[in-house]
Parts: structure tokens; C-alpha cells; sequence
């Protein structure tokens, strides 16, 4: 996944305006804990979501932040 990391956005606009760092580890934590909650899939599952979210981010935004 190295050469996907230097195609994910360096940064994210979030709803207030601000720009921040992009990190892909929220993402991660957000799936996981929904996972979790629901009983449906842990780590591993986790991890696979968060590499097709990253591929959609990078298809859709080329470059520009999020």
C-alpha cells in the first residue's frame, strides 16, 4: 500500500472549514468500532474497508482535499 499512501490526500477540509492532516487511522478506528458494535466484523474486515476507502478517496478527489 506505499505507493497509495502518496496518492491519499496530504489533508481534509472538515465541516467547520478547517484544514486538517488526513489520517487514514480514523477511518480505520470509525470501521472497526462499528464493526465491533455490530458484531459483524473485527480487525482484519477493518483493515480491507480501509483500503477500498482509501482507493474511492483517491479515485474521486485526485490531489484535492477531501
Amino acid at each position: 500500500m506505499g505507493s497509495v499512501v502518496s496518492m491519499l490526500p496530504r489533508e481534509v477540509v472538515k465541516r467547520d472549514g478547517q484544514r486538517v492532516a488526513f489520517d487514514a487511522g480514523k477511518i480505520r478506528s470509525a470501521l472497526l468500532r462499528a464493526g465491533q458494535a455490530s458484531g459483524e466484523f473485527g480487525e482484519a474486515e477493518a483493515d480491507l474497508l480501509t483500503a477500498q476507502v482509501a482507493k474511492v478517496l483517491i479515485h474521486s478527489f485526485r490531489g484535492a482535499p477531501p
